[in-house]
């Protein structure tokens, strides 16, 4: 074996020893990884009740102005492992988990036949270590649902240009729309990923079978939102979801789309430091006289017209980057490893560059924080004072713990606080100038009295209090 070879090797065993302890890092994260978002029980909140009561439930006003959020699919999958796995309040995080596993082999499928082995897990490895992939799979959010259909769709693609197959990815595409509105990037994708490069013949033939599975899409888009459809189409949701969703200021959607609100380091590794990292690794090539191949051209021109689309849509959230993002670093891995030698140490440097992110500036103390006890303590507490008509007021996340009461969160739904007796308050220790904050609610309420308190991350204290009845 000579030198190259034993090289080429080596690199091969660093890859493989890299992915396993990605695949590690994400599954241990599991139950530790921060929660970014009130999203994450936004969405289960209402798979939950789509599955306990019935799936066309717009009981709770909460629900009503975007029933598009969500699916009956995303209802199936995430309510009945909430209900199943009971005990467990991160039971639809292993269901995102189980999915981003998946979306990871697809990925590494459509990249391996793209170009290679090496390149294909290179790549993998470096997306399952970023924020926006580890955020979709450990969150209730659709946008995992919506990424496995894309990559599923395009796997059919990159493996067959069968009718049958091209008619599958074309439904696949439309489901990420049923799942939830953005997957109209899915189909930008599907479609771009099947035109280039062009071959008139090809997209002739393609027409038909392309048409039947949006055509099919449609009809279960239909059937998803038959009870809404009145209500979709009315200038209520377009002034209540639609107007309040989309940034009207084009200047500010491209702003926003480079430079995100939020600036700070999760952010930052979401798209400015991937788009950094293209434009040294472009400009490299250039010096030494590269070219860019023909996988990375696809690539590339399908980031650029989801961004494209992303910006005019005027939907920009951090949480769909996870559809874009992989083939921008399929660009930049594979151009990093066309340098040979040199090229392999700066993507080593890379890969545990990540995982030491991760694990200095993202978890810190959060590993020791006892999540298991934290909720024994909570159930402990609230216990003796609860029953059918008790109310409970606590954090976003919380709900998981007292799904099956009257729940309202005091910092999203704040207007329902002063009307309950009969209630239990979960209250952070630390006092606030929030009208929902500690000191507010109890101020209001001069009856309701501490029974106990458990502590939460970083020191903090969860305090419990109980209103009795009026």
């Amino acid at each position: 074996m000579n030198q190259s070879n034993l090289y080429h090797n080596r690199f091969q065993y660093l890859l493989w020893a890299l992915l396993v302890v990605a695949l590690f890092h994400l599954i241990f994260s599991t139950e530790y990884f921060p929660i970014y978002h009130i999203d994450d029980t936004y969405y289960m909140k209402r798979a939950y009740t789509q599955w306990t009561e019935d799936f066309y439930t717009m009981k709770h006003m909460e629900y009503h102005p975007a029933p598009l959020r969500t699916s009956i699919l995303h209802a199936i999958l995430y309510g009945s492992a909430t209900t199943i796995f009971d005990e467990n309040i991160y039971a639809h995080r292993y269901v995102s988990l189980a999915l981003s596993i998946v979306v990871l082999a697809l990925i590494f499928q459509v990249f391996k036949r793209l170009s290679n082995t090496q390149t294909a897990l290179a790549t993998v490895i470096v997306f399952a270590l970023t924020p926006n992939f580890l955020s979709a799979a450990h969150t209730a959010r659709p946008d995992i649902l919506v990424t496995i259909l894309l990559w599923c769709g395009l796997w059919l693609q990159s493996r067959s240009d069968n009718q049958w197959a091209i008619f599958a990815s074309a439904t696949l595409a439309g489901m990420a729309v049923v799942v939830h509105p953005i997957g109209i990037l899915a189909i930008i994708a599907m479609l771009t990923y099947r035109a280039f490069p062009l071959n008139y013949k090809q997209l002739q033939r393609d027409i038909r079978p392309i048409g039947t599975g949006f055509a099919l899409a449609g009809i279960i888009f239909v059937i998803d939102n038959f009870p809404y459809l009145s209500y979709l189409l009315s200038a209520e949701y377009k002034a209540k979801t639609i107007d309040s969703h989309i940034q009207d200021c084009w200047i500010c959607r491209l702003i926003i789309f480079f430079i995100p609100e939020n600036r700070d380091m999760y952010h930052f590794i979401q798209l400015p430091l991937v788009l950094i990292l293209l434009i040294l690794v472009l400009g490299i090539d250039r010096i030494i006289g590269q070219k860019l191949d023909m996988a990375s051209k696809k690539c590339l021109l399908i980031f650029l017209i989801i961004s494209i689309s992303m910006i005019v849509l005027g939907r920009i959230n951090g949480f769909y980057f996870i559809l874009l993002t992989p083939f921008l670093w399929f660009v930049i891995i594979n151009r990093m490893l066309a340098w040979g030698r040199t090229g392999k140490m700066v993507y080593g440097f890379l890969g545990i560059s990540f995982l030491t992110i991760w694990l200095v500036v993202f978890y810190r103390a959060d590993y020791q924080f006892d999540n298991k006890q934290y909720i024994d303590d909570i159930k402990k507490i609230s216990t003796p004072y609860m029953n059918k008509e008790m109310t409970v007021v606590g954090f976003p996340d919380h709900w998981f713990l007292f799904r099956d009461n009257k729940f309202y969160a005091y910092n999203g739904e704040g207007k329902h606080i002063g009307l309950q007796c009969n209630t239990l308050y979960l209250l952070r220790s630390k006092t606030g100038r929030s009208p929902f904050g500690r000191d507010s609610i109890l101020k209001r309420h001069l009856s309701a009295h501490k029974v106990g308190q458990a502590s939460w991350r970083g020191g903090e204290i969860s305090e419990i209090y109980y209103r009795p009845s009026c």
